[in-house]
This record gives C-alpha cells, structure tokens and sequence, in this order.
C-alpha cells in the first residue's frame, strides 16, 4: 500500500509543477489575447487533472485500508490472510471449531495466489487435485489447516475451510505387500425385517487390510455380522486390521451399529482411522437426525484408538491398493438451500469413488436430490461414471434421474431388502438404471462377496443372521 501512495503522490506532484511552470509562463513578456486564452485554459484543465488525481489517491487508499471481511474475536480467519479476491458473502460455523468462509471468484488463479499469501503467513503446502474444472488443495501449519475449494460452476466459486489442525490423509501411496486379492462385501443390516436396512460395506485390499463403510442400525447384531465377516474374510483372523472405517452421516441406521462394534470388539481388531464429515451442531438439530449420534461417534473413534480425518472434497486417500477419491461433503450443499429440504440430513452424506484393481465403484451413501444436483453441476459425466454404483439413500427419493444416467452402471447394489426394492425400483430415478444395469444386487438379508474387478460368475453368497 505505502508504494501505492509513493506513486499517486508523485503524480500529484507532477501536476502542481506543471501548474507552476505554466503560471510562470502567463506572468512572462507573452501578448496577445490567443495565448493568453489558452494558458488559462490550460490551468483550469491541470486543475481539473489535479483534483481528479487526489480524489482518486483517497478513494484507492481507503480500498486498500478497509479488508473485505473482519473475522470475529476467536475466530480461526483472524489468524490468516485476508481473502481480497472476489465478493465476500460470509463466514459459517462448520463445528468442531471448524468455519468456512464463502465468497465469489473469477478463477482458480485466485485461489492458487492466496495460497502464496499461506506460504508468507508460515503454512506448508500439502496437497492439491483438480477435478474437471474444480480445484482443491489442502495447507497446515502447527495450528490450522486450511482447505481451498474451487468450484466455478456452483452457487459461489471459493470456498474456504479453516480447522484445527488434525490428522490428515496419506500425501502419497505406500508400498504395501499382496497377500490376497481384492473384494468387495455389501453386508446386509437387515437383522430385523425393517424396511430401510442401513449400509454396511467391507472392502478387503490387497495386503489383507480392511476398508468399512458405515455399518448398520442400532442392534447387536448388527455389529456381530461385521465382526464375524471380518473374521471370514481376513487372510490372518487373529489380526484383523481395518485400514480405514468411513462414516457418510450418523444417521442411525448407518452409525449405530458402529458404536455396540466399538464396545464389543475394540480389543480384537486394529482401526487405524476414521474418515467422516460431521455437521455442526446447528445443522444436525435443524433435522431429524439424532443429535446425541455425532458425540458417540467420537466415543466410539476413541474407544477403538483410531486418528480421525475431516473429509473434504477432492481428497484423495491411499488404501493399500485402493484409492479414495471425495467427490462431495456438506461443504458443498448450496448456501441459501434448507437442510430439511433435502430429507433432512441426507444431505450432509458424503459421496466418493474407490477404484481398485482396475474397477471403478462409485457410493452415493444417502445422496439426496438437492446434493445430486451439486454433483451434475461441478462434475462431468466422465467423472461421475462408474461400472459399479450404491444405489444412493436404499432406493428411496434420493439420487436424481440426471445424476443415475450420468452415472451409468453396469452393477446397481441396493444396501435394502427385498420388499422395499420391489417398490422402490419402479421410481423414475431408479428405472432409469434399467437402460445401464446388466447386474442387480439386493442386500436382503444375505452377504454378498465380489471379486475385483467384477465378474458375475464369481460371487459368493453369505448367509446373515441365522438364514439359511
């Protein structure tokens, strides 16, 4: 700013000496009434100059002094940079003492530039993806870790997540040992019959670890069924390790069975860490979840003496030969768009790819229509096409018609029982799967297993909870 003012105020004065010399000039031995008529219209013109230009200087330094936001007392964004690029539009409380600030840009460039002012401010730079036209990176410093989202074709283009600093994913792949092949598990959580079932899915990887998603309703045997699929699959069950366990939301019935797993076999298996995006406060007491869930599912990560990762979009997380890719969390939801309108909290569910052994599998969680929406808008159908989907929130009103063609599965696995997908098939968001899907699979209440990459003729299937 100071250089501003050094060059304004040299302008300034170039116009008085200019006025100066021409003030000489009209007192010299000049005649004639021409000459005489121009120099004054000359000084009226340099005086005109003269005014604009220090008119101008204030206005500019005003600009520069007044930033384009003033975070409050506390808040994480009055210990970094301020953001000048674009409309600033506001800062919201994410929880966990998480915020994010939202504003509007004109390009990735931008963002890139107040990465640079991180790097003056002592932030190392960790990591960046871009996807399609979006741009994500990720930089931390002792204390805060800062996300930049780019997102050009969204409600507003930058996104700014500033947290605490924590655990984050793997910067690179590490080298594991093959000691099995690949599969994929949809386990079913229907212990009791109910209509909605939940979501449970094992991944085994390659080096004999594990990848869990969700896990189930509030049951017993929920959890036992977990458990006693880790066991059949595990190459050593005497060392059962599970990778990484990823929570979409802390619905009920796709958190709960996490929490009786943790208190029943927090002593027979190794959980190295947890991925999950847990709204704030507000946002879960604003919908019909269950506000007690998010403070037992940090029970539960402690019980079972795991790291827990904060899910941000355009992650990427390295799971021996599996890679995760987060291609949606509640950051992205519209700013002016109600919770409750999109079925409550499905919103917040996140939504990634894992490619493994040359198979793309992409899971919708509970993805609902206003998140589907977001998902065909920021990303390509090159993106979002994937040979094998989780049919997104068990078949009922969730993924859209637009988001289900762009998807365009060979392999639909429905996480619901037979019933519920007889009705819900028919739905003109799920027919439209009927034009792509060669395979159908319905959890029920049996386990599914998959090889990888698929093949129709080698899957297995379990019986769960006492069927035969």
């Amino acid at each position: 700013m100071r250089g501003s003012i050094m060059r304004i105020s040299m302008i300034v004065l170039s116009a008085t000496a200019i006025l100066g010399t021409l003030s000489a000039c009209s007192k010299s031995q000049i005649y004639g009434n021409s000459q005489t008529e121009y120099l004054s219209e000359a000084e009226l013109q340099m005086e005109e100059i003269s005014e604009t230009v220090e008119t101008e200087a204030a206005e500019r330094v005003e600009d520069e002094a007044e930033p384009a936001y003033i975070p409050e007392k506390g808040s994480l964004f009055a210990v970094l940079p301020i953001y000048q690029n674009g409309e600033f539009i506001k800062i919201q409380n994410m929880g966990d003492g998480a915020e994010m600030l939202i504003c509007q840009s004109n390009s990735a460039d931008e963002l890139k530039t107040y990465g640079l002012l991180l790097k003056e401010s002592g932030f190392q730079f960790y990591a960046e993806n871009q996807i399609d036209d979006n741009y994500y990176a990720t930089w931390t410093d002792d204390q805060v870790t800062v996300t930049l989202l780019y997102t050009p074709e969204l409600d507003y283009s930058v996104r700014i997540v500033a947290e605490p600093s924590g655990d984050l994913p793997g910067a690179s792949p590490e080298k594991y040992i093959k000691v099995c092949d690949p599969l994929m598990t949809l386990v079913s959580t229907n212990y009791n019959g109910a209509e909605n079932s939940g979501l449970c899915m094992i991944y085994r990887l390659s080096d004999g670890t594990f990848f869990i998603i969700d896990g189930g309703h509030n049951a017993q045997e929920c959890a036992d069924t977990i458990y006693e699929t880790l066991v059949k699959l595990a190459p050593d069950p005497e060392n059962i390790v599970i990778t990484a366990w990823l929570i979409t939301h802390t619905h009920n019935d796709h958190v709960m069975a996490l929490f009786h797993f943790a208190d029943t076999y927090a002593d027979r298996v190794t959980v190295k860490q947890f991925i999950s995006n847990v709204p704030s406060k507000e946002v879960v007491l604003s919908t019909k979840a269950n506000e007690k869930n998010p403070g037992r599912y940090l029970e539960a990560v402690e019980k079972l003496g795991a790291e827990l990762v904060e899910a941000h979009p355009g992650q990427i997380f390295y799971l021996a030969d599996g890679v995760l890719e987060i291609l949606y969390t509640w950051e992205l939801y519209p700013v002016k768009a109600s919770f409750i309108d999109n079925i409550g909290y499905n919103c917040t569910s996140l939504v990634f790819t894992l490619t493994m052994n040359g198979e793309k599998i992409l899971h919708l969680g509970d993805c609902g229509p206003i998140s589907s929406e977001v998902l065909t808008t920021a990303y390509s159908k090159n993106t979002l096409q994937a040979g094998i989907l989780q049919v997104a929130h068990h078949g009922h009103r969730g993924a859209t018609v637009e988001l289900n063609q762009a998807i365009s599965p060979k392999v639909a696995l429905w996480a619901t029982n037979n019933m519920s997908y007889t009705t819900n098939k028919a739905m003109s968001y799920n027919k439209v799967l009927e034009e792509c899907v060669e395979y159908t699979y319905v959890a029920g209440r049996e386990i599914y297993v998959f090889s990888l990459p698929f093949s129709p003729d080698e899957v297995e299937i379990w019986s769960a909870y006492g069927e035969e």
